[in-house]
């Protein structure tokens, strides 16, 4: 996992050496620097909250983890300084790094026994024996058998009726070609009398209107016509996707955010930073909650969710109030 950490690392802020030794790097993100960079973020949002136009200086707002980081040596992985010029993408970076560092995970191996999976595969593996052809399957056989070139002979029944009306060998053909033209022809109506009796036009005219902007109003999911209040007294996962759920909502009745839902939460977050000219920490802070929630091996805490939750209402009213 380590080495993977200092790859990722190199990506953002460029590497001298990936095969440097990790020991060094777990010794720079001590535990006081990941506490100064949780502060530092910390402080950054509430900052953003009250002031939609804050710009990030990192001796002006975070002096402690200037400090921190002018005594650390990061020469062997990093090709500048990081107590100069650092934006607030590295220290969310950073962040991350030094939350995955500070983390200890453990792992348990567990022994299986095979003995009884013999007798629960004989058991489970049962041939099914063929069924007989539909009626159905029977129509579609008959009529492939129609258009083979080599079936060049009518069936027996229909030999034995023409027979009985006395045609001439001639028209024989040309009878049962009119039968068949027929016959499809009739499918057809019948297929297309049962696709207009289930609107298939107006499911079709809704879904090229569904993804247009402003012209209709999104659906109102449960967590939407929830009230604030109610979605903060939710347990922890009903919580976080009650907040993410609602203030989408919120975003698209404003027409920050395209009514479409086959945007990724990246997509949407890149629409709404246009739309509102800036980075936008609480919702960037939101996704990662829910994606943690929903796809994470360890989901956030019941602190962090209710943190995330409150800022989220917070962010939510400041918009709303607009």
């Amino acid at each position: 996992m380590r080495p993977f950490l200092v790859v990722c690392f190199c990506s953002v802020f460029g590497c001298k050496s990936v095969g440097a030794d990790i020991a060094p790097l777990t010794q720079t993100f001590s535990s006081a620097l990941h506490n100064a960079l949780e502060r530092c973020l910390q402080r950054v949002e509430h900052a953003y909250l009250d002031d939609p136009e804050f710009e990030f200086n990192l001796q002006t707002h975070c002096q402690a983890l200037a400090q921190q980081l002018a005594t650390k040596d990061l020469s062997p992985y990093i090709q500048q300084p990081l107590d100069r010029n650092l934006t607030l993408e590295q220290v969310m970076d950073l962040q991350s790094i030094s939350a995955t560092i500070n983390t200890r995970h453990t792992t348990s191996t567990y022994g299986f026994d095979f003995q009884g999976l013999h007798s629960i595969l004989d058991s489970t593996l049962v041939l099914e024996q063929e069924r007989d052809l539909s009626m159905w399957r029977r129509f579609l056989n008959w009529l492939a058998g129609l258009f083979d070139k080599t079936e060049t002979q009518q069936p027996d029944w229909l030999k034995e009726w023409l027979a009985k009306l006395s045609i001439p060998e001639g028209m024989t053909q040309a009878l049962y070609t009119a039968m068949v033209i027929l016959l499809s022809i009739l499918f057809l109506a019948i297929v297309v009398a049962e696709l207009r009796a289930a609107g298939i036009r107006n499911w079709l005219k809704r879904r090229s209107q569904r993804y247009q902007l402003g012209d209709t109003k999104p659906p109102d999911s449960p967590d939407a016509m929830l009230t604030w209040d109610a979605i903060l007294r939710l347990p922890a996962r009903e919580k976080i996707l009650g907040s993410y759920n609602k203030l989408l909502h919120l975003l698209a009745n404003k027409n920050l955010i395209p009514k479409d839902e086959s945007l990724t939460n990246h997509e949407l977050q890149t629409c709404l930073e246009k739309s509102l000219g800036g980075e936008q920490a609480v919702f960037r802070q939101l996704i990662r909650g829910v994606e943690a929630t929903l796809y994470g091996d360890i989901p956030p805490d019941q602190n962090s969710i209710d943190q995330i939750s409150r800022q989220t209402s917070r962010y939510a009213e400041s918009l709303d109030s607009r």
